[in-house]
């Protein structure tokens, strides 16, 4: 007798030339891709298709009340490829997209119906805030920093590689809040914001400088008594007040070599350009705020401009890479660190304005950039720094971070295990050692 087969309602009975009977369902209505979760990036397109083999009357929903009928624009339903189904078609996805879809059918006078979740990601943007904040002494200060993303950031503050602990501090939405500020709360305020999804995480670093004004010594000078500069490089030593000094201790003019000013809030700094040999020299800051007025002098020596580093890519894992970073060791000037800019775009970069800064103390060999997205194309560029300023960058290098892949076993998608070959090795060895064993125990039993 050959194999024949008999359909019935919503089970299919298979009948083997033995006479066995082995009964399977046949599903009522299904979605491709069948991921009951989806997550998309603003601006990103989705395609969904809904089969039901036996169903009529179908029709997309969304939250199970907006019924779907439009057959063009941004969110649309057309036939589907297989011409058995309808497709449910998203193209620049928005933030208002984000909701549950029903497909829904009638099979046999009874309604069947499969849904998927669509999650929408607005990428961390910090808001327009300045990097530089001010406070007077013995007030309360609000440190900005504003974020912006969905799902929503999660915010971490860090000064001086501490949390901000006690109850001078205190975390609110749109920043830290200090009471009563000191001399000891200058410094520089670190603001990370980390976005976190089931697939997907990011996340993104704000350092901003907090000034305090206070009677002691009136508002102090940005800069130290020496400050390096070099040729046509920048400079920024102190207040807006800014002479030079000659030989005989007379004031005759203000420096106007092309200068460029730029207010943060109290302070007003001034910036330098070097152009020639005849800036170099001694100069008089003289600072005023409503809690008194001060002088200092600065002489600005010449320095050497660092060499552009050497960049190495030594390691990649799916959330981080590893950068070998070097400097020649003919440096005049002692380097003292490197900033690493990456953005998430492959070469060539037109504009880096955007990018990622991380600064990095000089002394270690290898650095590591962390916080990355899986299976994820970048590109990244180095400068290295001395007391004089900052080197070029280096030429932009790109990389791409690996992919997670999930456990055969477990369906696991967590960070990639790394072993060595010999490790490796070893595990084949204990592996085969077993399949002997198992071997020799079932025709021991045989």
């Amino acid at each position: 007798m050959g194999s024949r087969v008999i359909l019935h309602k919503v089970h299919i009975v298979h009948i083997t030339p033995d006479c066995g009977v082995v009964s399977q369902e046949e599903p009522l209505i299904t979605l491709s891709p069948s991921y009951k979760e989806v997550e998309r990036y603003l601006s990103d397109s989705h395609f969904v298709t809904c089969k039901s083999p036996r169903g009529v009357h179908m029709m997309w929903t969304k939250n199970m009340t907006d019924k779907i009928f439009a057959t063009k624009g941004r969110i649309h339903i057309e036939e589907a490829p297989t011409g058995s189904g309808i497709a449910l078609v998203f193209e620049n996805i928005d933030s208002k997209d984000k909701g549950n879809y029903t497909c829904t059918a009638t099979v046999d006078d009874k309604t069947v119906h499969a849904t998927f979740k669509l999650v929408v990601i607005k990428p961390i943007k910090f808001a327009d805030a300045s990097t530089v904040q001010s406070a007077i002494e013995n007030q309360d200060v609000l440190v900005r920093c504003e974020v912006d993303g969905d799902p929503e950031p999660a915010i971490m503050w860090s000064i001086k590689g501490k949390s901000p602990d006690g109850h001078k501090y205190k975390v609110v939405e749109d920043g830290l809040f200090i009471k009563n500020v000191t001399v000891e709360d200058i410094g520089e305020y670190h603001c990370r914001a980390f976005q976190l999804s089931r697939v997907k995480s990011n996340m993104l670093e704000r350092t901003i400088m907090l000034k305090i004004q206070h009677k002691q010594s009136g508002m102090e000078p940005e800069g130290s008594e020496k400050s390096y500069g070099f040729l046509n490089g920048y400079v920024q030593p102190g207040q807006v007040t800014f002479n030079r000094k000659y030989s005989e201790g007379s004031y005759k003019h203000s420096l106007f070599f092309r200068c460029y000013l730029t207010t943060f809030n109290l302070f007003s700094f001034f910036q330098l350009q070097i152009t020639n040999e005849n800036v170099f020299g001694d100069y008089v800051c003289n600072a005023t705020n409503s809690l008194g007025k001060m002088e200092k002098k600065i002489s600005l020596l010449k320095g050497s401009k660092p060499f552009v580093p050497s960049v190495l890519i030594d390691g990649i894992t799916p959330e981080s890479v590893r950068i070998e970073i070097g400097s020649p060791d003919n440096e005049e000037l002692e380097i003292l660190g490197y900033r690493v800019q990456y953005i998430r775009k492959e070469p060539p970069i037109d504009d880096w304005e955007n990018a990622n800064n991380v600064n990095f103390n000089a002394g270690n060999v290898s650095y590591i950039l962390g916080g990355l997205l899986q299976n994820t194309p970048y590109t990244v560029r180095v400068a290295a720094r001395n007391v004089a300023g900052f080197s070029d960058y280096t030429e932009d290098i790109p990389f791409t971070t690996e992919k997670i892949h999930a456990d055969p076993v477990t369906g696991s998608t967590g960070t990639a295990t790394y072993i060595s070959s010999k490790a490796s090795q070893l595990l084949v060895i204990i592996t085969l050692q077993n399949i002997i064993s198992i071997t020799g125990d079932l025709k021991h039993n045989l």
